[in-house]
Order: structure tokens, then C-alpha cells, then sequence
């Protein structure tokens, strides 16, 4: 006798509840793994993407407090 005679049928197959762990676990590590697959940016376009990021916040705030009619979208 071995140890896979003695595991029953319903044992041997995954319960919906091991599937669903198996997924969200796949997941995870896929997840945890994204930045090693994003190319690297340089400081300077780092930099470059944080002073578009605060100007597009500026004229956004600009626009939502009525500074200039040419801001608003509609």
C-alpha cells in the first residue's frame, strides 16, 4: 500500500476553496514581480514627469477656482 491508495477521490481533487487560495496567490507574485518588469527611468525624466505632474495640478486648480475663463473645459 502506498500513500496515494490511501488519499480518497474527494481529497485528490481541489476544493473550490484551494482553487480560488491558488489564484490570489498567483496573483500576489505576479503582482509583487511588476517593477521588475517596468523599464527603469532616469532622474531626469523623473524629474521632468514631477514638474508636468504639479503643473497640470496648478492649471487644474487654477480652472476649478475660476482664475481665467480660458480654463474651463465646458
Amino acid at each position: 500500500m502506498n500513500a496515494a491508495s490511501t488519499i480518497t477521490r474527494r481529497e485528490a481533487q481541489p476544493t473550490a476553496l484551494d482553487r480560488l487560495a491558488l489564484a490570489i496567490g498567483t496573483a500576489l507574485v505576479a503582482w509583487s514581480l511588476r517593477r521588475d518588469l517596468r523599464p527603469q527611468i532616469s532622474h531626469e525624466q523623473q524629474y521632468l514627469r514631477e514638474l508636468n505632474r504639479r503643473e497640470v495640478e496648478h492649471i487644474t486648480a487654477a480652472r476649478d477656482l475660476g482664475a481665467n475663463q480660458l480654463y474651463r473645459l465646458g
